[in-house]
């Protein structure tokens, strides 16, 4: 680990304290997340699962699951965010299936990335129903984890969202248009992940700043899907830093 990365992840770490009421929770959520179904302008019809605080109308984020889908274990997410405050919609963007080996992960991964429109439409057809909804702000981000981090970031370029949080990757970004993306991007990454590499990620943050996007990159002591309690990758200490900084940061930018 760099000294600069061991600063950062040390304050990301002492900071726990200072911003441990960030996730406490500001509203807590009237029910747990209610699976949703909306049908696209194509015909497909498309499945979510939300949760919404007790305190409307709300900001909104879209969270965009990994290569193994909504799994049940991913839909707590949306409990978590509508916690702190925000209408928290989990998108199915593998058309309802999910994978138990890496090897499922792999191909459903693969199907959607080979055909981009259907993902992109779910994701369109999503934002604008949030949009429409009485029950938030209209001010949406979105995160994603892994497999969603790319998603996340095609969202935010296509629909020009209000912010973005990428979590590792899984993808070396390269053949992301950026041009619609007018939002700060935060993102999360670990320095001993190897998909995406530090040397990619550092791609993309040049890339951004050429191309005059906004992105704070935070390093963490960790592996891939350090966030993600099912892998054995996973970092508790790396997942709260990194989910205060996430809590404020969507604070900022959507309150």
């Amino acid at each position: 680990m760099t000294s600069t990365s061991r600063r950062i992840f040390a304050a990301g770490i002492a900071g726990l304290a200072i911003l441990g009421p960030l996730l406490q929770p500001r509203s807590v959520s009237a029910q747990e997340p209610d699976l949703v179904t909306l049908r696209t302008p194509s015909g497909r019809d498309v499945t979510a699962y939300l949760s919404v605080p007790t305190t409307v109308p709300a900001p909104a984020v879209i969270l965009l699951h990994g290569s193994y889908g909504l799994t049940e274990a991913f839909r707590s997410r949306a409990t978590t965010y509508s916690d702190q405050g925000f209408v928290a919609l989990g998108v199915d963007l593998f058309d309802g299936k999910t994978a138990t080996t890496q090897d499922q992960a792999r191909s459903l991964a693969g199907r959607a990335n080979a055909f981009p429109e259907q993902p992109t439409e779910t994701l369109v057809a999503w934002i604008d129903w949030l949009k429409a909804d009485p029950r938030t702000t209209k001010k949406i981000a979105a995160i994603g984890w892994s497999f969603g981090a790319k998603w996340a970031l095609i969202a935010s370029s296509v629909a020009s969202l209000d912010a973005t949080v990428l979590y590792y990757g899984g993808t070396d970004f390269s053949g992301i248009d950026l041009n619609g993306l007018k939002a700060p991007v935060l993102g999360h990454f670990g320095e001993r992940d190897t998909d995406p590499d530090p040397d990619t990620v550092k791609g993309l943050a040049a890339r951004m700043a050429k191309e005059g996007k906004a992105i704070d990159v935070r390093w963490y002591d960790a592996d891939h899907a350090f966030d993600t309690p099912m892998f054995p990758t996973f970092d508790k200490a790396a997942a709260e830093a990194s989910r205060q900084e996430t809590v404020k940061f969507l604070h900022a930018n959507l309150d």
